[in-house]
């Protein structure tokens, strides 16, 4: 109420002063201007006058010289035209800039004397920067000889308004100053009653139930009684309801899982913290549908399919960088609202896949060498042990397929103490150009074998923060699969490349190279880009990922690109020294 009546003083007092101001302003520049009309032609009639008793010299330095008397006696501008419209003389300009000025014939103040008698105009002068008024009469004495012009700047006029215009802005504040002063006593007087049954309400709602005493025994004062027995009931309420919610509260937000309440209209009414962090919202959606909340029209289906009294579950893909995997179980409630549980199941469908990738694999690399030790087994068995050269042939096969399980299983126990945090790292500066020639001694007699040269281009005194022996698995895996995948005769580089606060290892070979389809998935366990290839070379398909786990493990990174001509060059990427 005290806004509301300040607010209608303040309105009339700015209403009378600008309707004021726009009345006073138009009144007062019509009157002056009129004023300064009335002079400039009593100034031209006399000017008129004196040129009508002039000698016929009117040459531009005689006629400029009688501008300059009169208007120096009048105190206005005085500029004297032939009636062929040239200016022979001007009050406010030397003889030299009067011969420049144009043709003043078609001026409407000229053209206007030389045909009424009389002509007047207002306009901006180039030559004196303003607004002008103008005012133009004929002289001579028996036919008319031309036209003298008195003009006189506007500005006084402006200024004048503009003063006004001052005043007006002073009053106005005095008079809104008054109108804020008088109403804030009217609303005072008039709203002290409400403002104490206002803070009583207040402090009721905040939980204070002490009686607020009321100006008299009128009508608020029977409305504050009223509302005082209403707020002490309502606070019993409202702590049993806060209590419930309170613990309703750490329920919802102790639960991993995420849960959505909507009412039969399926607009939003809670949401706990898990299911913000979940669906990625950025705000409570409270009063959005959920199809506006979460774009899944999956859960819209659900929703429709699941009956009063029951559950229904789905699961679907969520998000657009990072794919989730949800599950979602609604329930309905017989007076219509629903309420939605979310539960991020993406690691638990990622962890059963690898489970059972892992399965297959390990089955089916188990299952070659295991099948043919068994079957060399029953071939000797079976007789084959007492021809020599067959026997020692099969020996040999059960020897070389025992290796491989051996090395599997090796390599399936490095992987799992890697995964599972139980390898040691211990990170120290380390030489790589050591760690290189480490690599490529332990590789020489196969590289021999095949042809293939090892080359390790110079790298200086460049150091990596790793662990040596998890450094030497890492180059020695590279190098082997370079050696073993370059064709004879070929070549594998080594080199180092400093990078910042990096070092990048890169092992290049003359390999076939790998298509682009299968870049994605070399760090994976047991992927082969040629299965019976990689076999026959001895491979399990775990030194990649051992690669990649323990470059991880030192907080490095480790990829692969193709070759400029052919081939793959590996890369290792550590932090240096």
């Amino acid at each position: 109420m005290r806004g509301k009546l300040l607010a209608v003083f303040f309105g009339i007092v700015l209403m009378v002063v600008l309707v004021s101001g726009i009345i006073l302003s138009t009144v007062m520049k019509s009157r002056l201007e009129s004023s300064v009309e009335a002079e400039l032609w009593r100034h031209a009639r006399m000017a008129s006058v004196l040129l009508d008793n002039v000698c016929g010299d009117w040459s531009i330095k005689t006629a400029d010289a009688l501008a300059d008397t009169i208007g120096e006696a009048i105190g206005d501008r005085i500029t004297i035209i032939l009636k062929d419209g040239r200016v022979i003389g001007d009050s406010e300009l030397t003889p030299a800039e009067v011969d420049r000025i144009e043709n003043h014939k078609e001026r409407s103040e000229i053209s206007g004397a030389l045909e009424d008698g009389q002509g007047i105009s207002r306009r901006y002068s180039t030559t004196m920067e303003g607004d002008l008024l103008y005012c133009a009469v004929p002289f001579g004495v028996n036919e008319t000889v031309g036209v003298v012009r008195v003009a006189r700047p506007l500005m006084e006029v402006e200024r004048a308004v503009t003063a006004l215009y001052g005043v007006l802005v002073v009053a106005g504040l005095i008079g809104l100053a008054l109108a804020v002063l008088m109403g804030a006593a009217i609303s005072h007087y008039f709203t002290r009653a409400l403002r104490e049954l206002v803070d009583f309400a207040r402090s009721a709602v905040n939980g204070k139930h002490a009686p607020v005493s009321l100006y008299g025994k009128n009508e608020l004062g029977g409305l504050a009684g009223s509302v005082q027995i209403l707020a002490e009931e309502l606070g019993g309420r409202l702590d049993e309801l806060a209590a419930e919610r309170n613990r309703f509260g750490a329920v919802l937000d102790g639960m991993s899982e995420a849960v959505i309440a909507l009412d039969e209209h399926r607009r939003v009414t809670l949401i706990n913290d898990a299911g913000i962090h979940l669906l990625g919202l950025g705000e409570q959606p409270i009063g959005k549908t959920i199809l506006e909340t979460i774009r899944v029209p999956e859960l819209n289906e659900l929703l429709n399919d699941v009956e009063p009294g029951k559950n229904a579950r789905i699961e679907f893909d969520f998000g657009s960088s990072l794919r989730r995997r949800v599950m979602a179980t609604a329930s309905r409630r017989e007076e219509g609202d629903y309420v939605v549980v979310f539960l991020d199941v993406t690691e638990l469908r990622r962890l059963e896949a690898l489970r059972r990738d892992f399965v297959s694999n390990v089955s089916h690399e188990l299952r070659t060498p295991v099948s043919v030790i068994k079957a060399n087994a029953e071939t000797l068995l079976d007789g084959a042990m007492d021809d020599r050269e067959s026997a020692s042939r099969f020996l040999n096969s059960m020897v070389v397929n025992a290796d491989r399980l051996t090395s599997l299983i090796s390599d399936l126990l490095d992987l799992s103490r890697i995964e599972e945090g139980k390898y040691a790292i211990d990170m120290e500066p380390v030489s790589l150009g050591l760690s290189l020639r480490r690599a490529a001694a332990a590789l020489e007699t196969q590289a021999i074998e095949k042809g293939v040269g090892v080359t390790i281009e110079p790298c200086g005194d460049l150091k990596a923060i790793a662990h040596v022996k998890a450094l030497d698995q890492i180059l020695f895996n590279l190098v082997d699969n370079a050696v073993k995948y370059t064709q004879d005769g070929g070549n594998v580089r080594l080199r180092v490349v400093p990078d910042d606060h990096l070092v990048r290892i890169e092992v290049e070979d003359d390999g076939p190279g790998i298509e682009p389809q299968f870049r994605g998935r070399l760090f994976e366990r047991f992927f082969r880009v040629d299965r019976g290839r990689s076999r026959e070379m001895g491979g399990t398909g775990l030194g990649l990922a051992i690669v990649k786990h323990l470059v991880m493990a030192m907080g490095g990174e480790a990829g692969m690109r193709p070759a400029n001509a052919s081939g793959s060059i590996f890369w290792v990427e550590l932090p240096s020294k």
